[in-house]
C-alpha cells in the first residue's frame, strides 16, 4: 500500500497560479489547498511525527482550531517529504487528538513554495492569499530541548485575532524553533 501511495503521489502534486495546491490527503488521495479562504484565513502547520516540538504543540493547535473554526480559520497540518508512513502519522494524529485536515507534501512543493525549514513552524495567509505571518507558535520553545517556565508571546495566535479584527499583524514573522527538515 505505501508502494501505491508514493506512485500516486508523484502525479498528484501541483499548483496553479493562483496559490492552489494539489497535495494528498493521508490515505493518498489529491486534495486541494488554497491558500486564499473567502471566508477567512488560512494556517498551515509543518509537523512531523518525530519532531518532540510538534508532540507539544499538538495541543495548543488543537485548541487554536476549536477557539477559531467557527470564525472562517481553517488549519492544515502538512507532513513534507516521504519520511514517513501513513501508519506513522496516523498514530501521531490520534496520540495527540490531531483534528484539523493533514496533507502530505511528499516533494516538498508546498514546503519550498512558502520556505517552510523546522517543525513545527506555521503560516498565516489571508483571504487573498497573502501571507501575514510565518515562524514559531509562541515563544515557549528556546530550543528543540530548553523551553521557557511560562508563554510570553503568543505569535500564532496574535495574528489571527488581529487578522479578524482587522488590524495589522504587528509581528508578520519570527524565528521559528523546531527539528530541520530533511
Amino acid at each position: 500500500m505505501i508502494y501505491a501511495m508514493n506512485i500516486l503521489t508523484y502525479f498528484s502534486c501541483s499548483k496553479d497560479a493562483s496559490n492552489n495546491f494539489v497535495l494528498q490527503d493521508i490515505q493518498g488521495r489529491p486534495k486541494a489547498l488554497s491558500l486564499e479562504n473567502e471566508r477567512g484565513l488560512t494556517v498551515v502547520a509543518f509537523m512531523s511525527p518525530e519532531c518532540p516540538l510538534c508532540a507539544y504543540y499538538a495541543g495548543p493547535l488543537n485548541q487554536m482550531y476549536a477557539d477559531f473554526a467557527d470564525r472562517g480559520v481553517e488549519f492544515f497540518a502538512v507532513f513534507s517529504d516521504t519520511l514517513y508512513t501513513a501508519g506513522e502519522i496516523d498514530a501521531f494524529l490520534s496520540e495527540y487528538g490531531v483534528k484539523w485536515q493533514v496533507l502530505l507534501d511528499p516533494f516538498n512543493q508546498l514546503r519550498n513554495e512558502i520556505q517552510a525549514t523546522v517543525t513545527p513552524q506555521v503560516f498565516v495567509f489571508d483571504s487573498a492569499g497573502l501571507q501575514v505571518y510565518s515562524g514559531a507558535i509562541d515563544d515557549w520553545a528556546v530550543t528543540v530541548r530548553k523551553h521557557r517556565q511560562v508563554v510570553r508571546h503568543r505569535y500564532l495566535r496574535n495574528a489571527i485575532e488581529a487578522v479578524l479584527e482587522g488590524r495589522s499583524v504587528d509581528m508578520a514573522r519570527t524565528d521559528p524553533v523546531g527539528c530541520l527538515m530533511q
